[in-house]
């Protein structure tokens, strides 16, 4: 190529050529000639992508949460780790005076008292707060022990510390006082413990009768870290919180006023998790286990975004009006051995979110629009042994909406009306046709997950984890984007190919030889490399979906190979994803209708083009 056609060349190609300039045009191959001209047009049809784009293959498979939902309120992180010491400070005495601003007590303290009052500080005209570190295995428990609000006390790794209660079989700890456990050090009472307003950061292990958390307390558990409460849990009132991100148990958890809770590593109730008013926050990220869940209250912060487990009763009763609402995000689950609904209630299910009952669910919604909706771009699961009407006579036991299927194992209560109001009522294109009982089954499979509990549907094709729709490099020649010239689902870990990733050809709009993980896919599908297939072509076929199981595992989506012979050498053209770069495969769900021969994607999917420029808030684009 002589530097007159290289210049022109660069000017044709333009921005879209910006990762080619590490190339000796000299001896640029055919096939990088291809990729560049593909790239020119992409970005002259759609514009630059976003810099960050992953183009669907962020996630991997539809097991794992691809949004989790948030509430309004931002829970707070954790403390600084400098708060968290292997040693005590160089210079602290032992403690011996109530007026000692710093001290130290270790297994060696003998005192009757210890008094953190702080001292009065003249110039400034204030209190100025005691700092006290403890080491080794200091049981106070038979001691007066006090300290004021602001007291900082730093228990050091390894060490226990063990607190005293007062007269009412409680151990306070003070408005404003704060109490960082470091790693192995243990906080132990025999009574209630109760944040008063106080803020206890733990990376070791706490021990108590009870837990009270009120005013605007705070129990903050490290994700290596555990709190064993032998009974009742109580988040009350303020700007009270409790984040667990390691484990938690407890006889019984209640929120009330406005308490918020937010688990995000593993929460174990034997008893009633009660949430309990119109403005608390209960979030659940991990796995919670609790014997009974009653959400009685008019919140919509309830959300669920992982596994939910309840051995008993799940009990939802709500009022009329707006809020109260169980959210569920995409692939989340909910297991439940009976539910209830009395009067007015609404779960929110997102794609691929799984509600399992292994029971009885019984529904009594009482009026219109309350119920049971799945709001993902694909379908979510209310699955029970039995589904029963809670009071007939009225009407509106339930409303079905959107994506939704609602599996009764045995029998669904049968539709039909109360004067003129229906026992079931459908929105939003859910219709009878998505109720199943007697054990008839929708054809979708969800995969179980530590989330999920899963859904084995009436599916003869596996399902895949994630679709792949592609194009060949043929549209900067004639306009053609469609991403229709392979379509495949992938199964990462297919336990039916012994844990080795699986293929599941759809479709084949192109007509050059292509290659998914090394297997031509015209010959799969067993037509020539000419013949269009699956994709409404005049001169096409229709085939149904061809499976090639792989002796090999692939970890990702995106690093399935997809190779085209576009050049006239032998040289082929991997179709890639880079990120923020031009794609030439993009993942999307199973559940995504790919582009009929010579559609247009951004004719049938208008919101691509607005996804190629910004990925984060476009990735519903393909929902019609």
């Amino acid at each position: 190529m002589t530097m007159k056609k290289q210049i022109f060349f660069m000017a044709l190609v333009g921005a879209a050529l910006t990762a080619c300039s590490n190339h000796d045009f000299d001896v640029m191959s055919e096939a990088e000639i291809t990729q560049a001209k593909y790239e020119a047009a992409f970005v002259q049809r759609f514009g630059q992508p976003d810099a960050n784009h992953t183009w669907g293959f962020g996630d991997v498979t539809r097991s794992v949460k691809t949004r989790a939902i948030t509430p309004e309120y931002v829970f707070p992180g954790d403390a600084d780790a400098s708060n968290f010491l292997t040693a005590v400070p160089e210079g602290v005495e032992l403690y011996k005076t109530y007026n000692q601003p710093v001290s130290y007590v270790d297994e060696t303290f003998s005192g009757e008292k210890i008094e953190l009052n702080g001292s009065w500080d003249n110039v400034a005209g204030k209190n100025i707060p005691c700092t006290l570190y403890v080491k080794g295995n200091v049981d106070l428990s038979s001691i007066y022990f006090y300290a004021n609000s602001g007291t900082e006390i730093y228990v050091i790794e390894g060490a226990t510390l063990k607190l005293p209660v007062d007269g009412n079989n409680i151990t306070n700890i003070q408005q404003n006082c704060k109490v960082y456990l470091a790693k192995d050090a243990k906080l132990i009472t025999t009574g209630e413990l109760k944040l008063n307003s106080a803020f206890v950061y733990n990376h070791g292990a706490i021990e108590a009768n009870k837990l009270t958390i009120n005013g605007n307390g705070l129990l903050y558990n490290n994700n290596t870290s555990n709190v064993n409460v032998s009974g009742a849990i109580s988040v009350d009132n303020g700007e009270s919180i409790l984040v667990n991100d390691g484990y938690i148990t407890g006889a019984s958890l209640q929120t009330a006023g406005s308490g918020k809770v937010q688990n995000n590593g593993t929460a174990t109730i034997s008893g009633e998790t009660l949430i309990n008013s119109n403005v608390n926050t209960w979030v659940n990220n991990g796995q919670y286990t609790t014997g009974y869940f009653k959400f009685n209250a008019m919140s919509d912060q309830v959300v669920n975004n992982c596994r939910l487990t309840i051995n008993e009763k799940f009990s939802i009763t709500l009022g009329d009006g707006n809020g109260g609402i169980f959210r569920m995000d995409g692939n989340a689950g909910v297991v439940a051995k009976d539910f209830e609904a009395i009067g007015p209630f609404r779960i929110e299910m997102g794609a691929g979110s799984v509600f399992k009952v292994t029971g009885t669910a019984v529904f009594n919604a009482a009026k219109a629009d309350y119920g049971v909706y799945g709001l993902g771009s694909d379908y979510a699961v209310f699955q029970a042994n039995k589904i029963e009407a809670g009071k007939a006579e009225q009407g509106y036991e339930v409303t079905y909406g959107g994506k939704l299927y609602v599996v009764a194992n045995t029998t669904h209560f049968e539709n039909g009306l109360s004067g003129s109001y229906p026992y079931i009522d459908f929105k939003n294109g859910c219709t009878e046709n998505n109720i199943y009982e007697n054990g008839d089954i929708p054809a979708i499979t969800i995969n179980e997950t530590e989330c999920n509990p899963g859904f084995k549907g009436n599916i003869t094709t596996p399902s895949g984890n994630l679709r792949v729709i592609a194009e060949d490099l043929t549209v900067a020649e004639n306009g053609d984007f469609d991403f229709n010239d392979v379509v495949f689902d992938i199964i990462l870990s297919d336990p039916a190919n012994n844990g080795n990733t699986t293929i599941i050809l759809q479709a084949a709009g192109g007509t050059l030889p292509l290659y998914v993980a090394g297997k031509e896919v015209h010959e799969a599908f067993g037509v020539g490399t000419n013949v269009m297939v699956n994709t409404k072509a005049a001169n096409g076929v229709t085939k149904e979906p061809v499976t090639i199981r792989l002796d090999m595992k692939y970890d990702k989506a995106i690093d399935v190979p997809v190779m085209v012979k576009k050049s006239s050498d032998e040289m082929l053209n991997e179709l890639i994803a880079g990120k923020g770069k031009v794609p030439s495969k993009i993942g999307v769900p199973v559940s995504y209708e790919w582009c009929d021969e010579r559609e247009d994607i951004a004719t049938k999917y208008p919101k691509f083009t607005d996804y190629v420029n910004n990925e984060q808030a476009n990735k519903d684009w393909y929902i019609k």
